[in-house]
């Protein structure tokens, strides 16, 4: 029986591989231990803390915060200590890999400059020289269930120990060249999410700056910015200040039709829940999908419940938590209590509505009321100031920001797209399953 199995596992394991502790690699590949290539040293701060004789000097020191902002390169910025701080503390040179060791675990960096590390930190001091850093953190970074796995939990936070982190086993090509030709690949890639990411981020501003001149009348669009003579149009004074003369100041009641609230079917009644209509609450708004919920409901749920079916293409707002949270759904969908169904008038439409909360977002914070989670009164939604203006210029509006969505949309898809095969190739990479053509190794 055990020949009959072996002789199976063989058939599995193509030429040129080996079966080993940590799954199968190149025979010309090696297992290591990281406590048998680096020593494993625990980061420190002084006690006690916020002492000037240790805080406050010029000795940077690398916290949790500057990982999250910087990303794989880490110049520590928001903390620092004094010659006799630093003494008390754990220096580590530039070029040192550090792992985040309490709370949110495993989160690999490479320190850009020499620095002090915190201890919620694991740094890897003494690295053998013939691993590459960069091999190493691009490893680390593919582990973060195994480092969930090894972690001690209890109290507030979970913790990653230095003895856990020596005994991870370690997968990587004998021949450095070849780990460094892996290393740069995936750098390569991290490099263009970065530069995709970045670009998303100026649209987006470029967007909130064009929405706050066009929705505030700040800038025209030059075919409503004349009269027909050719004139510029004046500003007028109004109790939301200088506005374009042909605007007026009014509220949101004034545009909307009605305002239709919602209900919870009986969750003791199963035949109230199944696959007929989609039924809209605030954890949809986070996971948005224009044509689907997280949950449904039957039309027999819709029917004995305060819920209400809203057509497709109506604004649905979140009155409750996420405040002034607006989305318009592509089908006809149910809503709980936390949300409100706005029906435009003659005066505006949903999709410019939309893009005014949108625009809005901050005041609703500032309106919600209760202890614990804030809501929003439909009196208060009904009594917010409005600037209406025609109907022409609030579709001229909308386009050019549709048009601006659409385009954050496509590189949102192409920065989920790169990231998926960056994952992908990580791990056929880390793993050797795919290896690099020779002239790509230096």
């Amino acid at each position: 029986m055990n020949c009959t199995v072996k002789m199976q596992v063989e058939k599995k394991i193509p030429d040129g591989y080996k079966l080993t502790e940590a799954g199968m690699i190149p025979e010309d590949w090696e297992i290591r231990k990281i406590g048998d290539i680096a020593e494993v040293i625990r980061g420190a701060s002084p006690r006690p803390k916020g002492d000037k004789r240790f805080y406050g000097g010029n000795i940077p020191r690398l916290m949790v915060e500057d990982v999250t902002r910087d990303g794989k390169y880490v110049t520590p910025s928001i903390d620092s200590l004094t010659e006799a701080g630093a003494k008390l503390s754990r220096p580590c040179d530039k070029g040192t890999l550090t792992l985040v060791c309490s709370g949110t675990v495993g989160v690999p960096s490479i320190l850009a400059i020499d620095a002090c590390i915190h201890d919620g930190f694991l740094a890897l001091s003494k690295v053998n020289k013939s691993i590459s850093i960069d091999y190493l953190y691009h490893f680390f970074t593919t582990q973060q269930d195994k480092f969930n796995n090894s972690a001690t939990h209890g109290g507030i936070f979970t913790n990653l120990t230095t003895d856990g982190v020596r005994e991870f086993l370690l997968a990587l090509p004998r021949n450095k060249n070849e780990q460094t030709a892996i290393a740069s690949f995936l750098s390569d890639i991290d490099t263009s999410i970065t530069v995709l990411e970045q670009l998303i981020t100026k649209k987006k501003d470029i967007k909130i700056a064009t929405m706050q001149q066009l929705l505030t009348g700040r800038n025209r669009l030059p075919q409503f910015a004349k009269h027909s003579d050719g004139t510029l149009k004046d500003y007028k004074s109004s109790k939301l200040g200088l506005i374009p003369e042909d605007w007026q100041a009014v509220t949101l009641g004034y545009v909307t039709q009605k305002i239709v609230g919602g209900g919870t079917p009986s969750r003791a009644n199963p035949n109230y829940w199944g696959n007929d209509i989609p039924w809209v609450t605030v954890k949809d708004f986070a996971t948005f999908i224009s044509t689907s919920a997280q949950e449904f409901i039957t039309r027999n749920g819709l029917a004995n419940s305060s819920s209400n079916l809203i057509p497709r293409g109506t604004l649905i707002i979140s009155t409750r938590m996420a405040l002034g949270k607006a989305v318009i759904y592509d089908v006809d969908v149910a809503i709980n209590q936390d949300l409100k169904a706005i029906f435009t008038n003659e005066y505006t439409t949903a999709l410019f509505l939309f893009y005014w909360f949108e625009h809005n977002t901050r005041k609703f914070e500032e309106l919600g009321s209760g202890s614990t989670v804030k809501g929003l009164a439909l009196n208060d939604l009904k009594g917010l100031d409005f600037l209406l203006m025609s109907i022409d210029e609030q579709m001229a509006i909308t386009t050019i920001l549709s048009d601006m969505d659409a385009e954050l949309t496509v590189l949102e898809q192409k920065l989920s797209k790169i990231r998926d095969i960056k994952q992908g190739m990580m791990q056929q990479l880390l793993t050797g399953r795919i290896r690099l053509p020779l002239e790509q190794q230096p």
